[in-house]
């Protein structure tokens, strides 16, 4: 009887276990989007996307699989952006200062 308890508790203990498993896929670094999560000590994804407009406030739009994205520029990105044309492909890396708007650290020139 004591055999059979035992068993059930450590058959029941293991299933609750298996299923607070946090293996969410979701939480990977996304390749295909815009932006993505960047572990310490991970180079940033190198993103495409076309150079729309330049505002004001040092913030470009950019269209990242047509989407229209707005990003801030650093300043490394703010002396590269003179040489790049308007409605012409840019690759770039970002990062971000913990709000929703990311940031262009630079253009990747090829």
């Amino acid at each position: 009887m004591f055999k059979n308890a035992l068993f059930i508790s450590c058959f029941v203990l293991i299933t609750i276990l298996a299923g607070c498993n946090s293996n969410n896929p979701n939480n990977e670094e996304t390749t295909g989007a815009a932006s993505g999560i960047v572990l310490a000590g991970q180079e940033a994804p190198e993103i495409k996307g076309v150079f729309k407009s330049i505002e004001a406030n040092d913030e470009v739009i950019l269209t990242i699989e047509g989407k229209d994205v707005v990003y801030r520029l650093s300043d490394q990105a703010k002396t590269q952006i003179e040489k790049i044309k308007l409605g012409g492909e840019v690759i770039f890396t970002t990062f971000s200062i913990g709000d929703t708007q990311d940031t262009v650290a630079e253009f990747i020139v090829r």
